[in-house]
């Protein structure tokens, strides 16, 4: 089951809509949908990490939340709020598409299948 995560700039108040963070039951051996930020938009979005190479292939403009220059390590919460497999996404610290600073946190919303 996956999670319903929204992100949230707690600078200038950016809000996404819901992302659908995860796998449900019929993909989750093969799909963990995971934030990306698409640098065409200014808009954070989802995508298959478990197929990255052929999704920045497709749209190099897009860039995984998972790269450590999206996010800032001293103003990230450690604390994980949510795990799908081997991936992570932390609560605060992460680069916001609108004001630039390091200030979009992923909270929970609720669950998906």
């Amino acid at each position: 089951m996956g999670s319903i995560i929204k992100g949230t700039c707690h600078n200038c108040g950016y809000v996404t809509k819901n992302l659908y963070y995860g796998g449900g039951f019929v993909n989750f051996t093969t799909c963990c949908d995971y934030p990306i930020l698409d640098k065409d938009k200014n808009e954070v979005g989802m995508a298959n990490i478990m197929d990255k190479e052929k999704v920045l292939e497709q749209n190099p403009n897009l860039q995984f939340y998972d790269d450590e220059t999206l996010s800032d390590t001293k103003s990230q919460n450690q604390d994980i709020f949510h795990e799908w497999g081997d991936y992570k996404v932390y609560s605060q610290g992460y680069l916001c598409p609108k004001c630039k600073n390091f200030t979009l946190g992923f909270s929970p919303v609720g669950h998906w299948d």
